[in-house]
Order: structure tokens, then sequence, then C-alpha cells
């Protein structure tokens, strides 16, 4: 456990709790300015500071402050006064709640560094803030593919369920005794086996358990990059075999991990090294409109059945790349499916590549196999979506 210490030099000072002692560990850049609050986000990778008349966020990996948000305090009697913030307080999403001594308690994106809302509720200074971030609501779910078990995890807690069938009834019960180390889960996978349960953590590491006939659950390992990584695992997926797990942490690294030694490996998983398709795939290029996508992809799947196939999607698009057909060129038209159906089928086998995209389900959250040959997808409508958010906050940004 960490603790964090303002000073009025402007600098951010982090002591390790030990059971013995308080030790220092390092110090964040220095900032003008004293730091007259603090607050971790939840995840412990950044760090948001309040000083006159200035929010800054710190990143913990790099110590440096990555943000800057000014205080307006138009508030206050006197226009040149400093504005204090006393209070600050960093929620999960990334929100970053102040209270000043101009009597407001304002919500910032602290991405963005932009205002969401400000509320004046004092006429005096309001010297402190603290958020509730309940009823805990759940980040991360998974049921194992034999139907027996369901994890879930919110953001303070982790939970497994075991679902026991009887004749036309079903009872669930909660396995009590998880193990400590699983506080809260990212990401949550099972095993293709259901023999055991993948946890990804919010400091890039996994934690493996093994499920047991008895209907509880036993930790093996904990499965840590190689990397000095402290960002949270997004993102994990299984082969078939039970030989080994990738996990995507949100600074976009991947980690290939030999389950059967709990050792890492990275390149190639089978020989060690990039497979004739990939390499084809760097000396070749990728299509120029691939390239200028501007969403990330989200999910990568594969079929059983047709090994020369990747299923992936973003936002917007599905995709099955075909790595026996031969890759686009830039003169080619990468999303051609309308132009194919138009042709013979001596002229569509000519003209077909690697890339076959369906923008018909928008926006796309999930495509995944359900079996050998069914498909699931989970889209969702922007009017939807739309119509769960707050409405809009105006501010008048220029003129008087």
């Amino acid at each position: 456990m960490f603790v964090q210490v303002g000073c009025d030099d402007g600098s951010i000072k982090l002591f390790a709790v030990l059971s013995d002692r308080i030790q220092f560990e390092r110090q964040l850049d220095r900032q003008k300015g004293r730091i007259l609050s603090l607050s971790w986000h939840p995840s412990g990778t950044k760090i948001a500071a309040g000083s006159l008349d200035l929010i800054r966020v710190f990143d913990i990996k790099s110590g440096r402050a990555i943000q800057q948000i000014h205080v307006d305090r138009r508030l206050q009697e006197s226009h040149t006064q400093k504005c204090v913030v006393w209070g600050v307080a960093f929620l999960s999403d990334g929100t970053i709640v102040s209270a000043d001594s101009a009597g407001k308690v304002q919500f910032w994106d602290s991405e963005m560094g932009t205002l969401l809302s400000k509320h004046p509720v004092s006429k005096s200074a309001v010297l402190c803030v603290a958020a509730s971030e309940g009823p805990d609501h759940i980040g991360s779910s998974c049921v194992s593919p034999c139907g027996t078990w369901i994890a879930y995890s919110t953001t303070s807690k982790f939970y497994l369920h075991r679902v026991q069938f009887s004749g036309d009834q079903i009872s669930i019960k909660r396995v009590p005794d998880t193990p400590k180390q699983l506080r809260s889960a990212h990401c949550l996978l099972f095993s293709a086996d259901s023999t055991r349960l993948f946890v990804a953590s919010n400091r890039g590491c996994v934690h493996v358990l093994k499920l047991l006939k008895s209907g509880t659950c036993k930790f093996l390992h904990t499965l840590r990059p190689n990397s000095e990584t402290t960002e949270a695992v997004y993102l994990l997926s299984a082969s078939s075999d039970g030989r080994w797990l990738a996990a995507a942490s949100g600074n976009r690294e991947i980690n290939i991990y030999s389950l059967e030694d709990a050792k890492l490996f990275e390149f190639s998983i089978a020989d060690q090294e990039y497979t004739p398709w990939s390499r084809k795939v760097q000396q070749v290029g990728l299509h120029r409109d691939w390239l200028e996508r501007d969403t990330p992809i989200t999910h990568i799947a594969f079929n059983p059945r047709q090994a020369s196939h990747i299923l992936l999607h973003d936002t917007y698009m599905f995709c099955i790349v075909d790595k026996s057909l031969p890759l686009p060129k830039d003169t080619a038209i990468l999303n051609n499916q309308v132009l194919l159906s138009q042709l013979s089928r001596a002229a569509q086998r000519t003209a077909s590549h690697a890339f076959k995209i369906c923008k018909k389900y928008q926006p796309l959250l999930f495509v995944d196999l359900l079996d050998e040959v069914s498909l699931v997808v989970v889209e969702r409508s922007i009017s939807d979506l739309k119509a769960q958010l707050p409405p809009p906050v105006y501010q008048k940004k220029f003129g008087t």
C-alpha cells in the first residue's frame, strides 16, 4: 500500500506502508505552487492534485503531470483573488470532482481537461469533498463453457458462483472463500474445458484459478509481464488446447503466456517466430484504407473449422481476414463485397482479396463464434446510447 503526501514546495512524495515502517519510495515531478489536495484514481495509475487555480493530473509510472486544468474563480467577490482547490476526488470513470474556496463543487473530464458541470453550493469555501461510487456496478463477467460457473467483478470485489442443475430446478451458490489476491477484475475468462479461470487485474498481471469439482476454487499462480507496466489488462484470449493465454493491457502491450509452465513468450507462439503470412504482411504492407482507420480493434477470434480465417471487429465494422487469399493492393477497393456480388464466379476469384468487411451492424459491441457454424453479433443503436447520457452542459467560452 502507498501513501501520497503533497508538499508546500510543489512536490508529491510516495511512501510505501510496510508492516514495521513507512518507507520513502519516490517523488513525482515538482510543480510550481503548493499542493493542497490529493486523490488517487481507483486503478492506482494516476493522481489528481489540487493547487492554487489549478488541478494537475500525474501519471504514476512516468511521474509527470499529464494534464493541467484551470479552475474558474469568477464566483468570488474579487477576480484577482486566488481560487484554492481544497479538495479533489478522482472517480473510476476518469471524472475529477473538485471543491474550492469560491464555494463551488465542479466535475471535470480528466482526459480532456474540460468542465463537465459546476455547482455553487456555498457562499463560503468548500474545504473537502468525498465520493462514494456505490452501489458497485459489475465491471466484468463471464460464464464457463460448461455452464456451471459464473464469475463477475465490481469495482471493489470479485465473485464466483456455482450453478447446479437438478431436474428442472436450477440453483446458484456463491463460492465462499475466493483467494485473497482477487479484489477486483478488469476482465474474466474461463478456459475452454472450464477447469481454469483467468482473472485480469488492474496492475498488468493475470491470476489463474483452478476450478474444482467440489464447487470450490484454488489459486494456482500469477502471470506477470516482463515489462514494468502497471496498466490494467482489458482483453484475454485462451487457445482451445489450453496451452496459451494472450493478455492485452491499456498501454497497447500484448503478452503471450505459456499456461503449462507459466512463462512469458513473445512473437510467434508455436515456432517462436513470425509466421510466413505475418512476414508477408510486414513485407507487402496493409491497404491504405485499413491503415487510415481511426477506431481500435476491440476483439479477435478464430474459426476452428477454418484455420486460415481471422475474425475481428471494431465499433463500425466486422471483418474476416482470409489468409489463403492475396493481400489487397492499394489500387484495389478494400470494402469490395458489393462489387464482388455483381461479378461472375470467375471474375470474383480474380478480384477477391483477404479482407471481407461487413458494415451492416453498428455500433458493434461484441462479435464471436457461438459454435463452429454460428456467429453471435451484439449491436446497440446510437439512439439507445444517447438516451442513457445526461443532457449536455453548455458553457460560454468567449466574450463577456
